[in-house]
């Protein structure tokens, strides 16, 4: 997984960013992804990002368990959105 960020890193100024906040989310919130299984242990999150701001968008892949959340995939991508921000 840390050969993805580091390639990510090559290619988007800041990806480093968009990594952490995906980490940090989860850490502070392992209920904030969407459930992909009936168990709701299984989660996905998608982490938008911004082109303006050289930052990818994140999706993370994770499994939440009591007091432990393990990440088991990552994918980063070109944001969809111009700008960051909010209207």
């Amino acid at each position: 997984m840390q050969a993805d960020v580091d390639a990510a890193c090559r290619k988007w100024p800041r990806a480093q960013d968009a990594w952490d906040t995906v980490v940090w989310t989860i850490a502070r919130d392992p209920g904030k992804g969407t459930p992909v299984t009936e168990s709701g242990l299984t989660r996905v999150l998608d982490s938008p990002g911004a082109r303006s701001i050289g930052m990818p968008s994140v999706w993370a892949l994770y499994v939440v368990e009591p007091n432990l959340a393990t990440i088991c995939a990552i994918r980063f991508t070109e944001a969809p959105y111009t700008q960051a921000g909010h209207a």
